[in-house]
């Protein structure tokens, strides 16, 4: 759902169907958890740098020491 705006913005990151947000966003998560049998803090410094980088792939800005988010552009574009 969130691929309705084709520019990406990071306020709609969030924007998306119960099921794709399970399937995409919580299940890979978990999957690692699961896996790893990973300590609570580990688990939250996963989730906040997973947030972290979905919000700065769809700011649409270059920031330093972070990739291009130019192909998640194209990929919104789509």
């Amino acid at each position: 759902m969130h691929h309705k705006w084709t520019p990406p913005s990071a306020i709609v990151t969030i924007y998306s169907h119960p099921i794709e947000n399970v399937a995409s966003n919580m299940l890979p998560l978990a999957i690692g958890v699961i896996v790893t049998n990973a300590h609570l803090a580990v688990v939250w410094v996963f989730a906040v740098s997973f947030i972290v980088k979905t919000l700065f792939d769809h700011c649409r800005y270059h920031l330093p020491f972070c990739m291009s988010p130019e192909q998640h552009d194209f990929h919104h574009a789509k």
